[in-house]
């Protein structure tokens, strides 16, 4: 059968040649083979041509009524299977049908227990999207979820729960962070993401319990001392310290605190000491002392370097086509077209930067030295492009065709050269590099 073929009929004017007993002798014979659909459809187009037809009317109901039980009797039965999603699609195909039936002035009989079915179908449908969403949440499985709240909600955007669950969404993924953090010890990092989660969702899970736990442990704080740049790049220890500074603040706490710049200096200064770099160890560790820090930060950019890499210049030729002038003896003055051979370079340029930066780190309690390492980033960059004095728009690679796409390409080598990165350029890269590490070590010793 071609389901929904009378739907299809009721919605479009069907324009034949053929009278009202043609399309009922077609619906009787739809009618003993049991096929109630072309038998609707049929007896629907009868009845369009013919309105006072009594047997197409009679037709048209009696087989109208037979397809929606037909109908209803699948909706029944996709609910008793437990498709509740395909019985509602059913329900909701079959009450289309009844309407566009009733629009023709064909009453027909839709019991009240098909409306109790559907509403019971829709609640167990609509419930089992809210715990399908529920249950890929707890498990991770986050397109599995986005899939089922979306569904949920273009189905009953008011369902009661949608907006917790939506929620529950937005955090978990941040609450898992959390969870991984603290089982891998990193407490400062596990307390900004459970602050994070209960700013979004208070009380979401455990992150109450993790953060009552954690706001036990004791605070720490980190004195981070002015930069030593011993390179010869100026501002170079302004960018790696306030890169760091940068990431320290974000990740203060009830657990961290951060001593700036300003107030390790004015410190230095009450000690009567020097309040720029370099500073001995017993400074560092008594200056910190007294701002109760209990990690100390000493930074110094030992050098950065510049190596320039082997670079290559070759000449290349591309053809010029040049508009010419000449006297022939039987046409006169006349105008052509000739190739000329143009020479060009074809470059290659690279540098490699490389940063060196040491760092220690002291228990001022202890008076002891932790960590003392030597961060060391680089970055190379290389560019190839072609040079040429002239309109580079004039040249051809070849005397024979090329499409314009290709010209097109071929023509960008000169100007490629925009593409070679600053110095300074090259230089955030290494900063940013460097810093990731520098903050990643100094978490490492406070957690």
């Amino acid at each position: 059968m071609k389901r929904y073929l009378y739907i299809a009929i009721f919605s479009l004017a069907l324009f034949s040649c053929h009278g009202a007993k043609y399309y009922i002798k077609q619906a009787q014979k739809y009618e003993k083979e049991k096929d109630y659909d072309n038998a609707v459809a049929n007896y629907a187009e009868a009845y369009s041509i013919d309105p006072d037809n009594r047997d197409a009317k009679k037709g048209f109901k009696k087989t109208g009524q037979k397809l929606l039980d037909q109908l209803l009797g699948e909706v029944q039965s996709a609910y008793e299977s437990g498709n509740y999603k395909s019985a509602v699609e059913q329900y909701k195909k079959t009450e289309k049908y009844y309407n566009k039936v009733k629009d023709r002035g064909i009453e027909l009989d839709f019991p009240e227990d098909a409306k109790t079915l559907y509403k019971n179908a829709l609640d167990q449908y609509l419930r089992n999207l809210y715990l399908d969403a529920a249950a890929a949440i707890n498990g991770g499985n986050y397109s599995k979820a986005r899939s089922s709240i979306d569904e949920l909600r273009n189905n009953a955007p008011d369902y009661e729960g949608l907006g917790a669950l939506e929620k529950a969404f937005e955090v978990d993924p941040i609450y898992m962070n959390g969870l991984n953090a603290y089982n891998k010890g990193q407490k400062l990092v596990a307390i900004q993401y459970f602050t994070q989660v209960n700013n979004l969702n208070p009380g979401y899970r455990e992150t109450n319990n993790f953060l009552d736990e954690l706001n036990k442990l004791p605070k720490q704080t980190v004195a981070l001392f002015p930069i030593e740049n011993k390179s010869r790049e100026m501002a170079l220890d302004r960018l790696i310290y306030k890169g760091i500074e940068r990431k320290l603040f974000s990740m203060q706490s009830s657990l961290l605190a951060v001593v700036d710049e300003t107030m390790v200096q004015n410190e230095l200064l009450k000690a009567n000491k020097n309040s720029q770099p370099p500073f001995d160890d017993n400074t560092v560790i008594q200056v910190s002392n007294t701002m109760l820090a209990t990690k100390a930060v000493l930074i110094a950019i030992t050098d950065l370097t510049e190596e320039p890499l082997a670079n290559s210049e070759n000449f290349q030729i591309a053809y010029a086509r040049e508009k010419v002038v000449y006297w022939d003896p039987y046409y006169g003055q006349t105008t052509n077209y000739q190739w000329r051979e143009i020479k060009y370079k074809e470059i290659e340029e690279g540098v490699k930067y490389a940063i060196y930066v040491k760092i220690r780190i002291f228990d001022p309690v202890t008076g002891s030295l932790l960590h003392n390492d030597v961060v060391t980033k680089s970055v190379i960059s290389k560019v190839k492009y072609a040079r040429y004095d002239g309109d580079f728009n004039d040249l051809y690679p070849t005397m024979g065709y090329i499409s314009q796409t290709e010209l097109n390409k071929w023509r960008t080598r000169f100007s490629a050269e925009k593409d070679k990165k600053s110095k300074s350029e090259l230089i955030n890269i290494l900063v940013e590099a460097a810093n990731d590490q520098l903050s990643e070590t100094i978490f490492s010793k406070l957690n």
